[in-house]
């Protein structure tokens, strides 16, 4: 079972470089894996607690030395926490590794069918669908004792997890932002868990930093995933799982502290150690490894426009984080001395000069998994969100998504994308969500502008190389 809790948390951090993001713009934090997961792969390798612990500087006989992402000198514990992944797809090479150390023949025969052309099948079932970490792999063939030192050497690295702002950082020493807590069971009932989000998830709610206001749980497709997931990497394959799945909604925040200090432990740019902690409470801080992503095209005001040009948000689950920024900022220049003012028309924000902004959001349920509802009803009301259009999937017999909801409204979608020159921004799930919105606007363009398929596909593309269609998806 696929158990998706959606957690919104905001980190007020002064002078905190973060603060330069714009809305739209993600950061990177730098995770780790669970201390239980590795004590419990270090046994299975026989590692003893003394051997885990010592600190030594790592060597290779290996052409390519020592992987850039291990850390020398450090620990073997130090190695599996914070610079190895755990759960990932195994190549076939290693596959063929593990096998060079396989007593038993029957298990090692498996293993290389399992890493051959010939074990296609095979591997598809055993691997790619059940998904096991590390340990559950070499727990399924007990005979397998690779030493540690070349596992060392073909682990893939621990990739950081990122994140959409989902406010106006440049307003306020505030950074927030949403995820999903994924757990799931694979076909063969085994329990997953994903890396970071469980972990930040149980860290914060210890230490009281987290407050759950409200859970619910909806059986459905674990493929066919409304709420999208907070980041590409987080969990492994999460949303291709072939299993029953469920869903539930929870809101808390947290404040940092005052202490922002320069971080040693890794090198990536305007790398800072994050000290997060309950506003008022006398918690032990969390702290994160947090650093700003390079900036891309998906921010607002739209950098190819201007303040004028109207806007659709289309967003799915979680990807309605990046929207709550851009909805802010606009609240800002409603209430902006420097905003122009002019007469209230169809495609204008009340009596400012801010063009419309139309948002198109789906989820399952209204009432357990429409994200920020009392946001956006306030945006609506002080006029910083035009209009707001919800697709609820589960609600109806037939399912209802963001992309049908563009067709109900195939005369405001092309007049704002093809008469006035609007901005079309789309967040969420590559495969399913952001495919079907470009089929649903492809069809707009041929109903509303009497266009065959080859001029619509044309436009789109246009809209691309305007940077009018921004995309911020993942798979």
């Amino acid at each position: 079972t696929t158990t998706t809790t959606t957690t919104t948390t905001s980190s007020p951090c002064v002078r905190h470089p973060l603060t330069e993001l714009l809305p739209g713009d993600s950061f990177g934090v730098l995770c780790c894996n669970s201390s239980q997961l590795v004590a419990a792969l270090l046994a299975r390798l026989r590692v003893t607690e003394r051997e885990a612990d010592r600190v030594r500087r790592l060597s290779s006989t290996a052409e390519d030395g020592v992987p850039s992402h291990l850390l020398s000198p450090c620990t073997l514990r130090m190695a599996l926490t914070y610079c190895c992944s755990l759960a990932f797809l195994p190549k076939k090479t290693f596959l063929r590794m593990l096998a060079e150390y396989t007593s038993d023949p029957s298990q090692k025969k498996r293993l290389l069918l399992l890493s051959s052309l010939k074990g296609r099948k095979q591997f598809n079932a055993g691997i790619a669908v059940e998904k096991p970490d590390l340990l559950g792999l070499l727990s399924a063939f007990p005979s397998c004792r690779p030493p540690i030192a070349h596992l060392l050497q073909t682990l893939p690295a621990l990739a950081p997890r990122f994140y959409s702002v989902c406010n106006a950082p440049q307003l306020r020493d505030e950074i927030r932002f949403a995820f999903n807590i994924t757990r799931w069971s694979s076909p063969r009932g085994v329990a997953r868990l994903g890396v970071f989000t469980p972990w930040i998830l149980a860290e914060l709610t210890a230490r009281g930093i987290v407050q759950p206001l409200s859970q619910g749980a909806t059986p459905c497709s674990a493929s066919d995933d409304d709420a999208g997931s907070s980041s590409p990497s987080d969990d492994l394959g999460s949303t291709s799982v072939a299993s029953s799945s469920s869903s539930a909604s929870e809101v808390g925040s947290f404040s940092s502290s005052s202490s922002v200090t320069s971080s040693s432990l890794v090198e990536p740019p305007a790398s800072t150690c994050l000290s997060l902690s309950s506003a008022g409470a006398s918690s032990t801080p969390l702290e994160l490894v947090v650093f700003s992503r390079k900036r891309s095209l998906f921010v607002y005001p739209p950098l190819a426009g201007n303040l004028q040009s109207p806007i659709i948000m289309i967003g799915a689950g979680t990807g309605i984080a990046p929207f709550l920024g851009f909805l802010e900022h606009r609240r800002a220049l409603c209430g902006s001395a420097n905003t122009p003012t002019v007469p209230a028309t169809p495609t204008t924000t009340r009596a400012t000069g801010l063009g419309e902004a139309w948002l198109f959001f789906g989820c399952r349920h209204r009432t357990r998994d429409f994200l920020f509802e009392e946001d956006l009803q306030r945006h609506l009301e002080e006029g910083s969100l035009t209009r707001l259009v919800t697709a609820f999937s589960r609600e109806q017999p037939d399912k209802v998504y963001v992309q049908h909801k563009l067709l109900e409204h195939s005369r405001d979608v092309f007049r704002i994308l093809f008469e006035e020159d609007g901005f079309l921004y789309i967040c969420g799930d590559a495969r399913g969500m952001a495919k079907g919105v470009q089929q649903a606007l492809l069809r707009v363009f041929e109903e509303e502008g009497d266009m065959d398929v080859a001029v619509a596909e044309l436009f789109v593309r246009q809209l691309l190389e305007n940077r009018r269609y921004l995309l911020d998806i993942w798979s």
